[in-house]
């Protein structure tokens, strides 16, 4: 136990902590003036970016609904080479992925880095000059926030007693009351992906984080179901007892 404390600092403080993450990057207007707006990114594009126009035409379509674009940084001594895709759709035109051009992942930080980097020199100046409004999120997250005080107090209380090495019938049940917990929540869209950042940070392994989060993601599409199939039998019975009436 000692050993997992000292590597988050202590459950507290994971619970109370921000978390990185990658950021979001979108552009709204008129589908027309955000066209529009494709050209005026490129014809600012400098410092080793271009258009890959080439390699767009690889891109998926999904019947003209949406429109794919694909900005490239050339590889230096100092950085990478990387390709930045972006999809319009109605009236939103967002940064979907940005990708290394080798096998390699970026980091949350070098994502947002680039991403920055693109938004800053590029993006920004075109979509200011177009009048269109741009949503850059936070690189930060806090699980209080998406998770409330409430869910955080029993999500501490399962994740300090628990046996991280093996399940026990009591964690199972303080695992449950925090599964139940969430069902009971209004908003039951949760980042299930900030939530393994958290159990992870707090000792538990990736492989059984990602058990945990497919024990969650199981409980959310089981209770929904319960709920549907009640409120069905529900307004059967009312309908059975206004006929008997």
């Amino acid at each position: 136990m000692n050993g997992e404390m000292s590597r988050s600092g202590s459950t507290e403080e994971a619970a109370h902590t921000t978390t990185k993450v990658f950021r979001d990057l979108t552009v709204y207007g008129d589908p027309e003036v955000l066209d529009a707006l494709i050209p005026g990114i490129e014809s600012r594009l400098a410092d080793g970016w271009y258009r890959d126009r080439e390699s767009e035409q690889g891109l998926p379509s999904d019947g003209g609904q949406s429109q794919f674009f694909l900005f490239a940084r050339r590889a230096s001594d100092a950085r990478p080479a990387v390709a930045l895709a972006m999809c319009a759709e109605g009236r939103r035109l967002s940064v979907t992925n940005v990708m290394p051009d080798d096998d390699d992942r970026l980091s949350c930080a070098q994502y947002n880095a680039i991403l920055l980097e693109f938004y800053l020199k590029f993006l920004h100046p075109a979509a200011s000059e177009a009048g269109l409004t741009v949503e850059l999120s936070s690189d930060e997250r806090s699980f209080e926030r998406e998770y409330g005080w409430q869910g955080v107090r029993v999500l501490k209380r399962f994740s300090v007693i628990a046996n991280k090495s093996s399940t026990h019938p009591a964690d199972l049940r303080r695992w449950m009351d925090f599964l139940i917990y969430l069902h009971h929540r209004p908003n039951r869209d949760y980042d299930f992906g900030l939530l393994a950042k958290w159990l992870i940070e707090d000792g538990w392994s990736a492989e059984k984080a990602h058990r945990l989060i497919s024990e969650c993601e199981f409980a959310r599409d089981l209770f929904r179901a319960y709920d549907e199939n009640m409120s069905e039998i529900s307004a059967g019975d009312r309908a059975t007892n206004d006929q008997a009436g």
